[in-house]
């Protein structure tokens, strides 16, 4: 069933630095939702009319504990659905807890460990490896490198503690739109000369049908996060997937109309099953 009819006042919960939030903003109010864009506390004045709250929160908005990190833990608090809970944007935030997570579920993954817990070079890391901030984004400090010293000299640099990374050559660099039980949107990103294939960077997008093996692994990634709505980043390399990262505040195509579309429908319907639940447990309890 469909709801993108319905009319929701929708806070949004975004980094003003970020364009990402902008493009969502424009997409949800194009859809005919209230949007109520919380950028202080008396933004949460009205906390009863918010039907739902997508928390655009960033990285370095967790770390910080600043206000949008506040906001969303107080909209959450109050009852308020969100499109992705606090706990997820926590563990997806952190790089190290993203891969303990996905350990525990069974995905394959670049081998990382924690540069702070290293005295040498794990034996199952072969040279050139990855180093890259434990609480990193957009491809910032991410480098690769010959040695455990040439990491730490980066992390000097760094306000995150560093990860060191297996390398995996020349894979494709894929991003898949997933929620928790499906995919949305799937593309290759593709800059010739980067290990950090970012669209901001200027990437470019070339969409494809993802295989069913492709589809389970994205929307594992996000459900063993506790997640419903992330980017999440695939390797491809030789027949093999490899779970990268996971993005809660993510960027889309303005000009793919069919994927606006599935995120506004996506919305809505999660809307309507945490209505529907919240109905159904009122209903047992009476």
């Amino acid at each position: 069933m469909m709801y993108t009819d319905f009319r929701m006042n929708i806070a949004l919960i975004h980094d003003p630095d970020n364009n990402h939030g902008y493009t969502w903003e424009k997409l949800l109010r194009q859809a005919g939702h209230q949007v109520i864009v919380v950028e202080e506390d008396d933004s949460l004045g009205h906390i009863k009319s918010v039907d739902i709250c997508l928390p655009l929160v960033s990285i370095r908005d967790f770390q910080a504990e600043n206000i949008r990190y506040k906001a969303a833990v107080k909209l959450e608090r109050a009852g308020v659905p969100m499109v992705n809970s606090t706990s997820g944007i926590a563990i997806s935030s952190d790089k190290w807890q993203t891969y303990e997570k996905w350990k525990l579920a069974g995905l394959l993954q670049p081998k990382t460990f924690l540069l702070q817990s290293l005295t040498q070079l794990p034996d199952d890391i072969t040279k050139p490896f990855i180093s890259k901030p434990r609480f990193g984004h957009s491809g910032k400090f991410v480098r690769l490198v010959n040695s455990v010293s040439a990491s730490r000299e980066l992390a000097k640099c760094c306000e995150s503690p560093m990860l060191i990374q297996e390398y995996v050559e020349q894979p494709k660099s894929i991003r898949a739109i997933a929620s928790n039980h499906e995919v949305l949107a799937c593309y290759e990103r593709m800059l010739p000369g980067s290990i950090a294939a970012n669209v901001a960077l200027g990437a470019t997008r070339h969409y494809f049908e993802p295989s069913e093996e492709m589809k389970k692994l994205a929307t594992t990634m996000v459900s063993s996060l506790g997640g419903n709505l992330m980017g999440v980043d695939i390797l491809e390399k030789d027949g093999e997937l490899y779970a990268l990262e996971a993005n809660v505040p993510f960027g889309f195509d303005p000009h793919n109309k069919k994927l606006q579309q599935k995120l506004i429908e996506f919305i809505s319907s999660y809307f309507h099953q945490t209505i529907n639940e919240s109905s159904l447990e009122l209903q047992n309890n009476n």
